[in-house]
């Protein structure tokens, strides 16, 4: 459930540069975020997969022109350990 390994390494050189980061997962499930990803980044918003609109709605959610809340139907967990297979 983590990342490639190149995704890993791209995730902590753009968080080193210190400027407000939001993390966008488009996944189908779980993902293992890299220790510090949440600490070092604004926000985190997980879309799944979200569509042919996806881009749009994610943009306009981003820039605050479109209702971003929402209520999750699972539970995320602090780090992979916790996580029960």
């Amino acid at each position: 459930i983590e990342l490639p390994r190149v995704q890993q390494r791209l995730l902590a050189e753009v968080l080193k540069v210190g400027k407000p980061t939001v993390i966008f997962l488009l996944n189908g499930g779980m993902v293992a975020l890299p220790h510090g990803a949440a600490n070092g980044s604004a926000a985190i918003v997980e879309a799944f997969y979200p569509g042919m609109e996806g881009s749009r709605a994610l943009a306009l959610a981003l820039f605050g022109k479109a209702n971003r809340w929402g209520k999750l139907p699972y539970t995320i967990y602090d780090d992979a350990a916790a996580w029960v297979a």
